[in-house]
């Protein structure tokens, strides 16, 4: 069985035709390093899923299909998906501000694990223990220089069901925040020392629902509450690259739209002006510049059943 679909980049070049490079099949939850010079992605095929890495040459669209990638580990961790909208709800890996190291979780018979990996090569470094067989480390992030990385913790067994916020650093993890709901992870405030997380109100993660933002310091090792957000979906949380907006989905009325939140003030305004209930908007992804965001537009989706008659 194979899931992903391929991987494409097209070079759009003034006065002429998009130019089409097949970087990979069987791909899914691809990222761009911060300076655009690699590019990480995951293959799952035949129940197993496995991480690579490309780096970005500039080679013309005639190249090959998969000559450059290299494997990073054959035990990456789940992904975490939802349907309509359909959109990446947790992913197991990311890079590193400086665009240096990749950071991602892997899974070895049911117990996983936080690594960090030069993109230029070299032997993959462990950044926490083994965890236990019924926790799972979701949506690493990683701080400015690259030494300290959050994640999320989510324990689920028949005794217990939390989340907490983790911090990793010198092959120690600590807890700064636990949550009886979802939490979802936004990212660094641009240092070592400050970033952002929501905790939902529900315990169900697709559903769209109020959600608390967070302000956690690692150095005191406290969480404050920022504001309150309404009626969103969690996955859809974006902090801009200058760390001064997040970008949302939310719904108003019977419709969604993109709302952005100032930081420094608390300002919330809508993006779009979309009245369609139908339709749903997925995939959000800041340009560089903080200036663009880009998404996508959904308006139906799919279910394939089996009912097996013994």
């Amino acid at each position: 069985m194979s899931i992903g679909g391929q991987l494409v980049e097209k070079s759009l070049e003034a006065g002429g035709e998009a130019i089409a490079q097949v970087r990979s099949d069987s791909a899914m939850g691809a990222q761009w390093s911060p300076d655009g010079g690699w590019l990480a992605y995951a293959k799952y095929v035949n129940n197993q899923r496995e991480l690579y890495l490309q780096h970005h040459s500039g080679q013309s669209a005639s190249q090959s299909a998969g000559q450059s990638e290299r494997l990073i580990t054959p035990e990456l961790a789940a992904f975490w998906l939802q349907p309509l909208p359909y959109d990446l709800i947790y992913r197991g890996f990311s890079w590193t501000p400086d665009s240096r190291q990749l950071v991602y979780v892997t899974q070895t018979e049911k117990r996983e694990q936080l690594w960090q990996v030069e993109a230029t090569g070299g032997t993959p470094r462990a950044l926490s223990p083994l965890g236990s067989p019924t926790e799972q480390y979701l949506s690493p992030v990683s701080a400015a220089h690259g030494e300290r990385v959050a994640f999320i913790s989510r324990i689920a067994s028949q005794a217990e069901s939390k989340r907490r916020l983790l911090i990793a650093e010198n092959h120690q993890v600590v807890s700064l925040y636990e949550s009886k709901t979802f939490l979802q992870m936004i990212g660094w405030l641009g240092n070592d020392d400050e970033l952002l997380v929501a905790e939902g109100k529900q315990t169900a993660m697709v559903t769209v629902q109020d959600a608390t933002l967070l302000k956690c310091q690692v150095s005191a090792k406290r969480c404050l509450p920022v504001i309150l957000l309404r009626d969103l979906y969690l996955s859809s949380l974006r902090l801009a690259p200058d760390h001064a907006t997040v970008a949302y989905v939310a719904q108003r009325g019977r419709s969604l739209n993109i709302h952005l939140l100032k930081l420094s003030t608390g300002q919330i305004r809508p993006l779009t002006n979309n009245s369609d209930p139908g339709l749903f908007y997925a995939g959000l992804h800041w340009a560089y510049d903080s200036q663009r965001l880009f998404f996508s537009k959904q308006t139906s989706f799919e279910i394939l059943r089996l009912i097996e008659l013994r």
